[in-house]
């Protein structure tokens, strides 16, 4: 039982020391600055495409919350007007915060795995510019299974009355795909991101384990969401932004601790945790 609990402190002082509580919080921050942008640019593009600014309202009006559906309406008003300024501003926007995002998560990944960045500056930037972009599609889409899953098929109810009798089968669906998207995204940034060559097999068990908790946190995160017309009422819309912060804090804390799971996993030495 000694032992247990000193490998458990030992562990958790090489977590200290990494300063993985750090690096989440400068990469949280930032990616959610990019989300802004970048959902600005998506329905900048959006209105591109063969459908009406009242369509899209309806849509997105029927997903989330009605105390947030004035300002959803508000915004779409705005970017349904062609403007090749806010176009531009959006992918600016866009690009510089959500590659500070990929550095905060490559910082990071170097910290727990114990490595020195010695890549360029420059071609480091493009490069987190270009995953960052990956990163908010297969973010995105996570997100809208896990959190978002249960308004969207209740909208889809609604309007395709066939999908009721298949439900179940969708819900299952929606939790594995979600599920093997963040194996899959684990995958890759653990791999890609630090500076260091690694096998893919090696990255695998803190991967498998940081979905786990990721979906785990979302789908309590999701409960938030269904319920958030009942706590607006006392906090209001403050509450819902603080929930949200603190949720893709705890989303990036978990993608770190993965990495020291396969760090441990691969050389415990380096965690001191042999030691008596």
């Amino acid at each position: 039982m000694r032992q247990s609990i000193k490998k458990v402190r030992r562990f958790y002082r090489k977590c200290k020391e990494d300063r993985i509580d750090v690096y989440a919080a400068q990469a949280s921050f930032f990616i959610l600055l990019s989300v802004m942008p970048a959902i600005m640019l998506i329905l900048t593009l959006i209105q591109y495409f063969p459908i009406t600014a009242e369509q899209m309202t309806e849509f997105l009006m029927d997903i989330f919350p009605r105390d947030v559906s004035k300002y959803i309406k508000m915004i779409i008003d705005e970017i349904f007007v062609p403007s090749k300024a806010l176009l531009s501003g959006s992918a600016i926007a866009a690009v510089w915060a959500a590659g500070k995002g990929i550095m905060g998560l490559t910082n990071g990944l170097n910290s727990v795995n114990r490595v020195k960045e010695t890549r360029n500056y420059f071609m480091i930037r493009i490069r987190s510019a270009f995953y960052m972009i990956l990163m908010l599609m297969a973010f995105i889409v996570t997100v809208g299974i896990l959190i978002f899953g249960n308004e969207i098929l209740i909208f889809l109810q609604e309007k395709i009355p066939i999908i009721k009798s298949l439900s179940s089968y969708i819900i299952s669906a929606q939790t594995s795909a979600a599920l093997i998207l963040l194996l899959v995204l684990f995958l890759s940034l653990y791999v890609i991101l630090p500076n260091r060559k690694t096998k893919l097999s090696r990255q695998l068990p803190g991967a498998a384990l940081a979905s786990l908790a990721w979906a785990v946190c979302s789908y309590g995160f999701s409960i938030y969401m269904d319920i958030y017309s009942r706590i607006s009422k006392v906090y209001g819309s403050l509450g819902s932004i603080m929930a949200v912060m603190l949720w893709l804090y705890l989303c990036m804390w978990i993608l770190f601790m993965g990495a020291e799971i396969n760090c441990y996993l691969e050389d415990p030495k380096s965690f001191n945790l042999t030691d008596d």
